[in-house]
């Protein structure tokens, strides 16, 4: 038995409730993370309709990577999460239910679709995804502005070299967390 919450509950109800707590935690970063795409895309088209509107906005192409990078991070931040709750519930949770129960309970969902064929292929493709949606746009938009503008101020290319720096950083990161890995 264990106290959840000044309730007493059986051990396999409280990680039954632990499971659908997990699963709407996940399914709430999931639609979270997916929003950041959309704003992402917006975003892009929001900024080169305003800049390549009139010459005298160019100076706009440098406020695109700021956003692709905020918005990169939040997705790469919840994604992360979506994976290490899939991750728990397939190591630790099945555990803890096999432990408790004297049964062996197995999410088969939960590792079934880590471990298609195409799981690698997929991932690679949804990487590539990944990177086009964030930092790469940002990165043409500072080609862009200096396409455009040249490197007349050098404030402005100082921030850019800093904007070109920290979607560096967020390529690197999304290379980081990407799980190519198959089965539990």
């Amino acid at each position: 038995m264990i106290c959840y919450g000044g309730k007493t509950m059986a051990t396999n109800n409280f990680i039954e409730l632990e499971y659908t707590k997990l699963k709407d935690e996940q399914l709430a970063r999931i639609g979270y993370r997916d929003n950041m795409v959309y704003l992402s895309l917006v975003a892009i088209g929001a900024v080169y309709s305003f800049a390549l509107a009139d010459s005298s906005h160019y100076f706009t192409f440098l406020v695109l990577p700021w956003v692709n990078i905020i918005l990169g991070w939040m997705y790469i931040v919840n994604d992360e999460k979506v994976s290490a709750i899939g991750r728990y519930i397939r190591t630790q949770l099945i555990e803890n239910i096999e432990n408790t129960s004297n049964k062996k309970i197995i999410f088969n969902w939960e590792i079934v679709h880590r471990n298609d064929k195409h799981r690698i292929q997929r991932k690679i493709i949804q990487c590539a995804v990944d990177l086009l949606t964030f930092p790469v746009p940002g990165m043409l938009s500072i080609f862009a502005f200096f396409y455009f503008c040249g490197s007349e101020s050098r404030i402005l290319t100082i921030f850019a070299i800093i904007e070109i720096v920290f979607l560096l950083i967020l390529i690197w990161q999304f290379l980081q967390y990407e799980d190519f890995q198959k089965g539990k």
